[in-house]
């Protein structure tokens, strides 16, 4: 038997439609996804010593920024606003759900991670550029009991909210522990999201989509408080399977 090669139009041809599938695959655009907005609390304010407080409220610039966040939220159909109880989150998200005019959820488990305060805080950066996790930091709590704990409170609103769009106003140690496990990284922090910042992940089944990190379009310089805000993005990142 002779095999001939199919003329090269025809093998650009599907590998075409090979890649416009894996990039829906990727994209995760069914319309029985449901998809979370991961938000880093707005800007927190500081102490008369320049220390912030163990709990603090947000800074001037921290209430303009949560603002801004829902004035950029307004277009979008948000089914509803969870948050952290620290005052920083419950702030920012109150801000958000007054002005969509959704309800407001306190979620137990968003909590930022534990930390004793008598530990001096000195050569943190070091330590953790050499051993990427909570437990090489003195006076931080178990890293893996951690993001557990994350990992089940966001997935107990996607439980809740099948197919449904939903904010989550939270920690950036959070936000690192759930994007961490999605994107099977062995660290414990991976990237610094900016306050009042959105990073977007999309589900459907045991399917998940990171979509988008730290989008941050509403804060930028000279962007109208008030005005129509830039649509969100939608970059996609590795999927994830689990």
């Amino acid at each position: 038997m002779t095999l001939t090669t199919p003329p090269e139009d025809a093998r650009l041809a599907t590998r075409e439609v090979a890649l416009a599938q894996l990039e829906q695959l990727f994209r995760l655009d069914d319309e029985d996804a449901g998809e979370l907005l991961l938000i880093r609390h707005a800007l927190p304010a500081t102490g008369h010593d320049g220390e912030t407080p163990a709990d603090p409220l947000l800074s001037c610039e921290g209430l303009e920024q949560a603002e801004r966040l829902a004035e950029r939220l307004q277009s979008l159909w948000v089914e509803a606003v969870y948050t952290a109880p620290e005052r920083r989150a419950f702030q920012t998200a109150k801000i958000v759900a007054d002005l969509i005019d959704r309800p407001l959820r306190i979620a137990e488990g968003l909590e930022e991670i534990d930390f004793d305060t008598t530990y001096p805080a000195s050569g943190y950066a070091r330590r953790f550029a050499l051993h990427p996790r909570w437990q090489s930091l003195p006076g931080f709590g178990d890293g893996p009991r951690f993001r557990r704990r994350v990992v089940q409170a966001v997935e107990k609103i996607f439980a809740a909210h099948p197919a449904r769009r939903v904010a989550v106003i939270t920690h950036s140690s959070a936000i690192n522990a759930y994007l961490s496990m999605l994107l099977a990284l062995p660290r414990d922090l991976f990237f610094a999201p900016d306050h009042a910042s959105i990073s977007i992940v999309r589900q459907a089944g045991d399917t998940y989509a990171v979509r988008s990190l730290n989008d941050t379009a509403h804060l930028a310089r000279g962007a109208p408080l008030g005005g129509a805000m830039p649509a969100l993005t939608a970059r996609s990142l590795p999927l994830t399977n689990r």
